[in-house]
């Protein structure tokens, strides 16, 4: 599964990001932020299997969380 996380603060995007990877998520790639209307931190992330070491193909689009 592929989701973007959003925040509005450096912190709060963090805290989620860390959150999310202990649940089994991975960031792909760095964090990027958006100066202009939503202005805010953004990570991609994806499901790992680590039983399996294969992402989740489940995603049909991509959800702001």
């Amino acid at each position: 599964e592929y989701r973007i996380f959003r925040s509005k603060t450096l912190e709060g995007l963090e805290e989620d990001v860390n959150a999310a990877m202990a649940e089994g998520w991975a960031a792909t790639g760095g964090p990027m932020n958006q100066p202009f209307g939503f202005a805010g931190y953004f990570q991609a992330m994806v499901e790992i299997d680590y039983s399996t070491d294969t992402v989740h193909p489940r995603s049909s689009g991509i959800r702001l969380c």
